[in-house]
């Protein structure tokens, strides 16, 4: 039976994007030539005949006005979900106000903080502390919002 061995990213001196250096020109050379080839192309055949646009007057136009109805619902299922997209980073944000480029996340070292509160020396600090409330009106409703609301319908007499 073969075994079968996990691929490994070897690292040959430097780091980050430099050490893939030798890798890079692949992709550059390709978009060159086929930038190259066009360009050539046009050069030596000259570019396509394209036939004069008919002459416009918005007073005689007949046709369909706007936009057809699935490009309406895609620009707007697209707003939907970007919305959700966005408020769901706000929520997250609230959750976790400092952002790090470490992995320890030693208090002080953040390079963003959206919070006024500052860490303090004599107690223990975690991540639930630096959270703040905000409205499900601006952000996605989180676990402490549903678990409220699911107390009051619950709990309310009928």
């Amino acid at each position: 039976m073969q075994r079968i061995r996990p691929f490994i990213i070897r690292r040959t001196g430097g780091s980050g994007f430099g050490s893939n250096r030798r890798l890079l020109w692949f992709p550059f050379a390709c978009t060159l030539v086929v930038l190259g080839l066009a360009w050539g192309q046009a050069a030596v055949f000259g570019l396509p005949y394209l036939a004069p646009v008919p002459e416009f007057n918005a007073a005689t136009f007949t046709g369909v006005h706007g936009f057809p109805w699935w490009i309406r619902w895609a620009h707007f299922f697209n707003f939907v979900f970007l919305m959700m997209l966005v408020r769901s980073g706000l929520s997250i944000l609230m959750d976790h106000p400092r952002l790090y480029f470490n992995n320890d996340c030693t208090p002080g070292t953040e390079w963003i903080r959206f919070t006024p509160l500052h860490v303090p020396i004599d107690r223990i600090w975690t991540a639930k502390d630096d959270a703040r409330y905000i409205s499900p009106l601006v952000a996605l409703p989180n676990v402490y919002a549903i678990n409220f609301i699911a107390k009051r319908v619950i709990a309310s007499p009928l």
